[in-house]
This record gives C-alpha cells, structure tokens and sequence, in this order.
C-alpha cells in the first residue's frame, strides 16, 4: 500500500509541474492575454482645450475664410471687379497699407500672398475638425460646462493632433510673411 500512495503522490507532483508549466506558456502567448500597450485600438486619451483657444478658433476661422476668398479671387474682389462689394472693402483699406494685398503687389505679379492664402485652406480644415469633434462631444453649452469640458478618446487625439499641425502651419506662414515683409525692399547694402 506504501508503494501504491508513493506512485500516487509522485504523479502528482508531475502532474502539478505540467500544470505550471503550460500556465506559464499561456502567459507568455499574447493572445491568451488582454494587452495593456499603447498600441491599442481604443485609447483613454483626455485633453481639455483652453477657453481662449477655443474662443479664438471661433473667431479665427471666419475670418481666415473671408480672407482666403478674397485672395484667392482676385483682381475680381478688389475694387472695379465684378465681385467687389462692401464685403470687401476692410481689405481694400487694408491693401493701402500692406501692399502685398493691394494693387501694387497684384501688378507686380507676386504670387506670394497667393501661396500663403493657400495654406490657409489646410490650415482652416484642421481647426474647424477640432472644433467638429469639441462640439460632438460638449453637452452643456453654458459657461461653466464649457470651461469643465474635456474631449476623451481617439477622435479627440486625432483633433487634437490636426489642431496643433494648423498651429504649427499657422507659426510658420506668419514668419515667412514677417520675413518676406522685411526682406522684400532689400537692397544690396542691407541684405
């Protein structure tokens, strides 16, 4: 009987060991476990836009249409075109002042303004799909749940992500415009 008990007990230590054994196989196989990477499909991603970033992309992206339009359809918005009207008339006065968006610089034949009013329409996309997605998600509109508002997952990174690209394309178009502001009546002694 002692050898019987013993044959017993030893098998079930092997049969224990196997046991351990393929638990740790399982553990080390990916698909028996949930993974917890950031490569997920699914993310817990949280951001909560500043006010003033929010209010100044809703005045901002009105106001960079209207300027695109203009730009982008000249001579005919400017003055004695066919499309000209009162709507037009703040970048009129404004073209006495800079004039890259005036007659002087639409003679001359400089595609730059062109170019730059050009970028604006990427730009414009990207800030109104952040404002999109920011709207989707907000379900009190009033002061207070504005200001505790936060945009929660993918859609939310990826609006935040084209937000800080226009941001960036935003940066780089008003310093090239500063730099072709300054460098445009260059001469040889200056630059």
């Amino acid at each position: 009987m002692s050898a019987l008990t013993k044959s017993m007990s030893t098998n079930d230590k092997h049969k224990s060991t196997d046991q351990s054994t393929d638990q740790s196989t399982d553990q080390s196989n990916p698909s028996s476990e949930p993974s917890s990477s950031i490569f997920d499909d699914k993310t817990d991603y949280t951001y909560k836009p500043p006010l003033p970033l929010l209010a100044w992309l809703i005045i901002a992206i009105p106001l960079v249409i209207w300027d695109t339009f203009y730009v982008q359809l000249r001579p005919h918005t400017m003055p004695g075109g066919a499309l000209y009207s009162s709507l037009w008339a703040p970048h009129t006065l404004y073209g006495t002042v800079d004039y890259v968006y005036g007659w002087p610089a639409w003679n001359d034949h400089v595609g730059f303004t062109a170019a730059q009013s050009a970028m604006n329409i990427p730009e414009t996309v990207f800030y109104s799909w952040f404002l999109y997605v920011a709207g989707l998600q907000l379900t009190d509109w009033s002061y207070e749940g504005i200001s505790q508002f936060q945009m929660k997952g993918d859609d939310a990174s990826f609006a935040v992500l084209l937000c800080f690209s226009g941001a960036v394309m935003t940066v780089s178009k008003t310093l090239l415009y500063c730099k072709f502001s300054l460098f445009q009546n260059c001469n040889e002694y200056v630059c």
